[in-house]
């Protein structure tokens, strides 16, 4: 079953990540960051659902990333949302820069030139390698997305 759900959360991010929307205003963020939020209890009640067999030491829920990335897109401040960038990769350290800056475009209030430039301020370098030469990086759902290579090129 755990399975069956790190596949729908991936599918799921992907979607998100690699989608051409762009949210204008503080009003859209604050829906979209609901409409995630939602999404995201649906999904896990569906699976919690069907799982009658829960484990209390099982991983993460992959879930928990939509609801990250919620929080993201919400923020108002600029500033702070420097601060929630922080604590995101500090949870999904094996996240990219590129995964970084394609969340960060959906908020619609970061031109293309200052999305890098955060995402570089954000990740550090060795965050563009592959996962294999970081191996001592945790692994969460991001490790299992890949974005299309002609996202930001």
């Amino acid at each position: 079953m755990f399975q069956a759900k790190t596949l729908v959360a991936k599918k799921y991010l992907l979607a998100l990540m690699s989608r051409k929307i762009t949210l204008k205003n503080k009003e859209e963020r604050k829906e979209a960051s609901e409409k995630l939020l939602k999404e995201a209890s649906q999904m896990r009640n569906l699976f919690e659902g069907m799982d009658s067999a829960r484990a209390t030491n099982r991983p993460e829920n992959p879930f928990d990333a939509v609801e990250a990335i919620a929080e993201i897109i919400k923020v108002e401040d600029l500033d702070i949302l420097s601060l929630e960038l922080h604590s995101f990769v500090k949870h999904y350290p094996d996240m990219t820069r590129e995964q970084l800056m394609a969340l960060l475009s959906l908020r619609g209030d970061i031109g293309r030139f200052d999305l890098k430039q955060k995402a570089m301020e954000i990740l550090p370098a060795e965050a563009d390698s592959p996962s294999a030469q970081r191996v001592s990086v945790p692994q969460s759902i991001f490790s299992q997305i890949q974005l299309p290579p002609s996202l930001f090129n």
